[in-house]
């Protein structure tokens, strides 16, 4: 059909008059839907609007700079956009379809997206409130990631006795779901990642490089430790008490007397 209401030619002249001519046009993203996060330096992006009119063509700025017209590769469809070079950090990607007739979009689509190539650090301490030595086969290590995170499970944890691997109960507080975070909405978000039931000696924890990705898909590097581990000396049974020498003089403890009437 001819939604512009021009006279078409033939033998048969039809002239269409839709009321979809006088339309406000609407810009919106096509599918798949461009990401907020990526950690590569080209971008794919998708846009249409409706109503569809024949010359349609679309103006976009990409942070802040001037429009740049695109014109779609035949009418009534679409356009991509392939973006390249693009530099770290935030963008914004802005896109307004333009009718033939010079009319645009009043509200161009916006989309916000943030590219990162610099992967998660992690560092692992022993809580402050861990004594070192300790006489309980208890051990809680703070561990910190410098952004947020995807994927950090309990289980990527790895504990040491005296430099061989160990598997002590182990969760992460406060106990999320099945000691997992999938989802972690704060930057430097510290996790407390208590071990139970270990024999005697130096208990030390680390996290493995490739267990946690952020937000663009970056693999954490493998955790600096300071601090990190903590020595568990059990008392033995039987053990004497320690002895304990009293100097000076002795003063009398005062007595007391309870009567019935």
């Amino acid at each position: 059909g001819n939604p512009i209401g021009e006279t078409l030619p033939g033998d048969n002249q039809v002239t269409y008059n839709l009321t979809t001519v006088d339309a406000p046009l609407n810009t919106y993203f096509g599918y798949p839907a461009p990401v907020h996060w990526t950690k590569n330096t080209s971008m794919s992006i998708i846009t249409y609007s409706t109503p569809q009119f024949p010359g349609t063509t679309y103006e976009r700025k990409l942070d802040g700079g001037d429009w740049v017209v695109l014109t779609p590769p035949s009418v009534f469809s679409g356009v991509t956009e392939e973006l390249t070079g693009l530099s770290y950090g935030g963008h914004s990607y802005v896109i307004r379809a333009k009718k033939s007739t010079g009319v645009v979009d009043p509200t161009p689509a916006i989309h916000t997206f943030y590219v990162d190539s610099t992967p998660p650090s992690v560092t692992i301490e022993k809580a402050s409130v861990q004594p070192s030595p300790t006489e309980a086969p208890s051990a809680t290590f703070a561990v910190q990631l410098n952004e947020p995170v995807t994927q950090f499970h309990v289980g990527d944890v790895q504990f040491f006795l005296d430099g061989s691997p160990v598997s002590p109960a182990a969760k992460i507080l406060p106990n999320f779901e099945n000691n997992t975070y999938t989802f972690v909405v704060a930057s430097g978000q510290t996790y407390f990642v208590t071990a139970t039931g270990f024999g005697a000696g130096t208990l030390t924890a680390t996290v493995a490089a490739g267990v946690a990705f952020d937000l663009a898909g970056n693999p954490n590097t493998a955790s600096t430790n300071s601090g990190n581990s903590v020595s568990y000396q059990p008392i033995s049974a039987g053990s004497s008490p320690p002895d304990t020498t009293v100097s000076g003089p002795i003063e009398p403890s005062p007595a007391y007397a309870t009567f019935n009437d």
